[in-house]
Formats: C-alpha cells, sequence, structure tokens
C-alpha cells in the first residue's frame, strides 16, 4: 500500500468527501472530483537494519466542481481532518505527522465551468519495520 493510499484510508476515518478519492489524475467521469498526488520533492528517506524507515513526503489534494464553494469546503475539511502536529497512527505499521504548507486556494477555472482547488501538505513518517 503507497503512503498516499494510507493517507486516504485514514482520511475516510474523518470524514466523508463528496466524491470518491482517486490517485494522481482527475479520472473525468464527473465534475465533481478529488484527487491526491504527490507533490514534485525532494526525496527524502532512511532505512534501517531493522526494515523500518523514515521519511518526508510532500502531496495535495486537488477538488473540482462547478461551485466554488463545494470543493473549498471540502479542502477545509481535509485541512482540518489532516491536522497531525504530532506523530499519531495512521495505519498498522505507519506514525505520521502531517503539516499543511499551503491553504485551499483557487488553481484553475475550465471553459466548461470546473473550478479546482487545491491545498498542500508535508507528511513525516515512520514505517515500521520487522
Amino acid at each position: 500500500m503507497t503512503i498516499l493510499q494510507e493517507v486516504i484510508d485514514y482520511l475516510l476515518t474523518k470524514l466523508t468527501p463528496y466524491a470518491t478519492i482517486q490517485l494522481d489524475v482527475f479520472p473525468g467521469d464527473s465534475h465533481e472530483e478529488i484527487i491526491i498526488r504527490a507533490t514534485p520533492s525532494q526525496a527524502v528517506e532512511n532505512r534501517y537494519m531493522d526494515g523500518s524507515r523514515a521519511g518526508q513526503y510532500q502531496f495535495g489534494f486537488y477538488c473540482k466542481s462547478l461551485d466554488t464553494e463545494m470543493p473549498r469546503q471540502q479542502l477545509d475539511a481535509i485541512v482540518d481532518a489532516l491536522d497531525l502536529p504530532g506523530m499519531e497512527q495512521i495505519s498498522q505499521a505507519t506514525l505520521a505527522k502531517i503539516e499543511v504548507v499551503s491553504s485551499p486556494s483557487l488553481v484553475s477555472k475550465a471553459e466548461n465551468g470546473e473550478y479546482v482547488y487545491t491545498a498542500g501538505f508535508r507528511l513525516d513518517y515512520i514505517k515500521g519495520g520487522a
């Protein structure tokens, strides 16, 4: 399971999004969609002899809708749910600290009237070993 899938699974225990959260790309099936994707950044990970590892990962949520309020409200709820200032268990084998690095903001408005908003996060994690 990828670290982003672990974040999605954790988030779904805290809220019910207005659409299924997809990885990387908007499927284009609907005007109302949500994705999570890695933010281009330097990879930071230390691996240890017991198989555990610790690192940092940057990612963002993108919410799309014909309405300007819905994606903004969804991102505000995601920011609140993922506000993990200390290490917290997000899955059976992963501890995480998540910080918001960019507040919800408008990215684009498409010709078909869809608005896309985003918020950025930094994840510090420890994954267990043997």
